[in-house]
């Protein structure tokens, strides 16, 4: 009462005999008028005929084929890579459904999954494409491939259902993957507004160890409230935001402020989109971030898959790595490797060039050298200039003190993160600093580096021990 309503209404109609002698063939006819109506001119009357054109008919086919896929096997799954730019190291894969339709040959999602909300069949789609990733991804961790995160697509359709994480829980189940190794994608047109329900399915996921990451960043309605209350762990920069890079001065500058945006929360960055080796060249120049796109490779199957993870890297002929500078500058100091990883305290020297009371953590060193070290911890560390760490670690009975700043970092198993630093050295302290380096060498070859403050096994529970914070 004291409320208008508008209501708007859609008919299609169809006539007996003409448009169909049985019930299913005149219910289908009305379908097919009632969406070309829509398609057409909105919410009317429309009487079903013959005459509408090819291009209708493929939607109005997809449509009525849509309830036939699942059932016979009609949908299959590819896989499309997840690189890191600066490595070229796969990282992850994101599967993704396809539809090999009788009469149209393949369909892409964004065909056909329109029409899947609409009869109801989004939700058993999803659960079938979860449950063919985790199967790949299992079988080829057990042939022996490196393992990597495979990414699935969740409809919000799905993510409210009350018995969502517990058909996750099922899948990981049943196919006895580990669920560190499965991020779910949800997109920024999840309900937020008053859905306590989707806080509390992205808190129990992560719980679990699943990641979860926000597809098309950039592109939605999230507020950056809701990010802070849905607590992503991956940030998939929307490929609108990557094309043209090197040309388009203003796409630049937003995905460069998306990637640091990430980088300052401490997210990890997938950039989705890029296609050709010049974009790819200038985005390796705005930071760390992941790179999903035909500059790679195109989604595939899983054969065809299988034969990256072979290789476990992308190489491209003509890219240079932004880092380039830093490598030639780490190649003039030698780099001691050592037999078992050193305990180091670390605390945060300074910031933005703010001097901050120090808090220690413990890490690990895994090598050192005069120009710099390479520590592995749990921490999640975004690489930036003004970030200066002090490590305090013994060197061949002797304290020393060392400054530096994070260049490279890459993701290991089981949450641990591989740090390489370069130190801050005046010339004087860099000579002390090989004297010492030199002894300790000296030591390592004569069994004495075993004595030292070192860990011998269970590193990953030693890291997951220590503060993760700073």
């Amino acid at each position: 009462e004291g409320f208008q309503l508008h209501v708007n209404v859609g008919i299609g109609i169809s006539q007996y005999p003409i448009d169909g002698e049985n019930a299913e063939t005149l219910m289908n006819n009305c379908r097919v008028a009632l969406r070309y109506q829509r398609d057409q001119f909105g919410n009317t009357i429309s009487y079903y005929s013959r005459t509408i054109d090819e291009k209708h008919v493929k939607s109005i086919q997809l449509a009525n084929d849509i309830h036939h896929a699942l059932l016979e096997k009609q949908l299959f799954v590819h896989y499309q890579p997840r690189v890191d730019i600066q490595t070229g190291k796969i990282h992850g894969a994101e599967a993704l459904v396809r539809w090999e339709h009788p009469d149209w040959g393949l369909v892409d999602p964004g065909e056909f999954l329109p029409y899947a909300e609409e009869v109801g069949l989004i939700v058993p789609i999803s659960e079938w494409v979860l449950e063919q990733a985790c199967f790949q991804n299992k079988y080829w961790q057990e042939k022996g491939y490196s393992p990597i995160v495979i990414s699935v697509n969740i409809s919000p359709k799905h993510l409210i259902r009350r018995n969502f994480v517990d058909t996750v829980k099922k899948v990981l189940e049943q196919t006895n993957l580990d669920s560190i190794w499965l991020e779910l994608e949800l997109t920024e047109d999840i309900p937020i507004k008053g859905s306590e329900h989707v806080f509390k399915a992205v808190e129990q996921l992560k719980k679990l160890g699943i990641s979860v990451a926000l597809d098309d960043f950039g592109n939605g309605f999230l507020t950056f409230n809701d990010m802070k209350m849905l607590n992503f762990d991956t940030l998939k920069i929307d490929r609108t935001f990557a094309k043209n890079l090197c040309n388009d001065p203003l796409n630049a500058t937003i995905l460069n402020s998306l990637i640091q945006l990430g980088e300052g929360l401490q997210r990890k960055v997938v950039v989705e989109g890029i296609e050709t080796k010049s974009d790819l060249q200038c985005l390796m120049n705005m930071g760390k971030a992941d790179v999903q796109g035909y500059v790679f490779s195109r989604p595939v199957k899983a054969e065809e898959f299988e034969n990256f993870l072979k290789t476990g890297n992308f190489k491209i002929k003509g890219i240079q790595c932004s880092n380039r500078k830093t490598n030639e500058n780490r190649r003039k100091f030698f780099r001691i490797d050592l037999p078992y990883p050193l305990k180091s305290k670390v605390s945060l020297n300074s910031q933005n060039g703010v001097y901050k009371k120090k808090t220690f953590t413990e890490v690990l060193v895994d090598d050192i050298g005069p120009g710099g070290l390479k520590f592995l911890s749990t921490m999640k560390l975004p690489i930036r200039s003004d970030l200066i760490l002090s490590f305090d670690l013994n060197l061949s009975d002797r304290n020393e003190k060392l400054v530096g700043k994070i260049v490279r970092a890459e993701e290991l198993e089981n949450g641990v993160t591989a740090y390489g630093v370069e130190f801050i050295l005046s010339e004087p302290e860099r000579d002390v600093l090989i004297s010492v380096l030199n002894r300790l060498s000296t030591e390592i070859k004569g069994g004495q580096f075993e004595k030292m403050n070192v860990v011998k096994d269970n590193i990953v529970r030693f890291l997951l021990n220590q503060d993760r914070s700073l």
